[in-house]
């Protein structure tokens, strides 16, 4: 539902061995910086003939992931360590607990583990397969954790040098969020 990531427009650095492996590669996307982010993202939908594209931009705020979506809708989304927050125009809040959507958790534990650099910390909560061609990387991650697993399959992250492009998280249900970044204008 909710995805965000980190993307830089700085040129890497030629690669080498080191800089293929898990810790290689998150070093290299924390240390480009984060920034705000414009994406699409498009989900199935029962309700719709089409898939529902979703757009917006994506920050970090501390600990938090904060996306402000312009369409379909105005609203902002906050995933918080144990929270996922909807505000929208008028005053409308509405808060669930992340026990209620474990991809939720598996979105935010990855991100910031790759926005902090914490190769660590992504193989404590993800079994995890990293896949260069030249200069395209491709990381999958699938949740050690027993409830988050029960939700979401895999998270797939694909990329270029030091910058993320692309998102899909694959659900135990067969339903794919994919989700395209560009720097925001």
């Amino acid at each position: 539902m909710l995805l965000f990531a980190a993307l830089a427009t700085a040129p890497a650095e030629p690669e080498t061995a080191a800089a293929q492996d898990l810790a290689g590669l998150v070093q290299r996307v924390a240390e480009a910086g984060e920034q705000a982010l414009s994406f699409e993202e498009t989900r199935p939908s029962s309700l719709l003939a089409e898939p529902l594209t979703i757009t917006g931009t994506l920050h970090r705020d501390g600990d938090r992931l904060v996306r402000e979506t312009s369409t379909p809708r105005s609203e902002t989304q906050i995933l918080a360590a144990d929270y996922f927050e909807v505000r929208r125009a008028g005053g409308f809040r509405q808060r669930f607990s992340l026990s209620r959507a474990p991809e939720l958790g598996a979105l935010r534990q990855a991100l910031l583990a790759l926005l902090d650099g914490d190769a660590d910390q992504l193989g404590q909560d993800f079994a995890h397969e990293l896949s260069w061609d030249d200069d395209q990387w491709h990381l999958v991650l699938v949740p050690h954790d027993t409830a988050m697993a029960e939700r979401v399959q895999r998270l797939e992250l694909s990329g270029r040098d030091n910058r993320l492009e692309t998102m899909n998280l694959h659900l135990v249900d067969d339903e794919l969020i994919q989700t395209r970044f560009t720097t925001q204008p």
